[in-house]
């Protein structure tokens, strides 16, 4: 079953203050984004996208950015020949971004998958199980348990903890059946959403969770992006030592 995906890059990361030091010395082609910034010898960008290249179910990519750099992420596409990838220009939100991108997808694909861009950790195997579980469900997310002790809080003070055993981070990807996020974005409201999922709980949809304990980590700040360099670079660390292998050199 075909499946058109969305990668949300409309924002500018405002919350994406690196050192000036840093970013005077870090190639952008000019565009201010935080997602042309270098992530092991790639950007983000394209650490993000190239895991969903490979999966066949997925028939199409739209990247949704600022106008001013989609003419830059076409020309990307062209140069690394990922032929099912192009640009769109996004929105003032994140909803309106998403609403542009689904509007020029392929409408006989019956599914949406939507994915955070700044999200570069993303497992192919997530991406499968995603897939696979879609076929019977309006919707799923992928969701992490929520670990911390969550205090709900008034004027400073606090009212109550919150049990937090049926308490989920969402994540993305999200993947939906196309024609119940059409019908969610029918309401005025729904322009104002920060997730998919909560469209479709909006029309009444059955949202599912796909849960995971890995690390899919959005870069929304510098030092997120320093965490994540860090974590790449412990994974391939190499050790070297000393060894012996011992051959009987003649026959006896």
């Amino acid at each position: 079953m075909p499946v058109s995906l969305i990668l949300a890059a409309g924002g500018f990361g405002t919350r994406f203050l690196p050192p000036p030091e840093i970013a005077a010395n870090q190639p952008q082609n000019g565009l201010p984004s935080k997602l042309f910034y270098p992530l092991n010898g790639k950007t983000i960008l394209e650490k993000t996208i190239e895991p969903f290249l490979s999966i066949a179910e997925i028939s199409e990519i739209v990247a949704v950015l600022p106008l001013e750099q989609v003419s830059w992420f076409n020309a990307l596409a062209r140069k690394k020949g990922w032929k099912k990838a192009r640009g769109v220009r996004g929105g003032r939100t994140r909803a309106e971004s998403v609403y542009n991108g689904l509007k020029i997808t392929d409408a006989g694909n019956e599914l949406v998958m939507v994915h955070d861009a700044a999200r570069p950790l993303i497992h192919k195997d997530l991406v499968r199980q995603l897939i696979l579980r879609s076929k019977s469900a309006d919707g799923i997310i992928l969701g992490k348990k929520v670990v911390p002790t969550i205090k709900k809080v008034r004027d400073c003070t606090v009212e109550s903890t919150v049990d937090r055993s049926e308490l989920f981070e969402a994540e993305t990807p999200q993947i939906m059946k196309r024609k119940y996020l059409l019908k969610a974005y029918q309401r005025k409201e729904s322009f104002k959403a920060t997730d998919e999922s909560s469209l479709l709980e909006s029309i009444g949809r059955t949202v599912q969770v796909l849960a995971h304990d890995g690390w899919n980590p959005k870069i929304t700040t510098y030092q997120d992006l320093k965490l994540v360099q860090a974590a790449l670079n412990q994974s391939r660390e190499t050790r070297s030592g000393f060894g012996t292998d011992i051959h009987r050199l003649v026959a006896k």
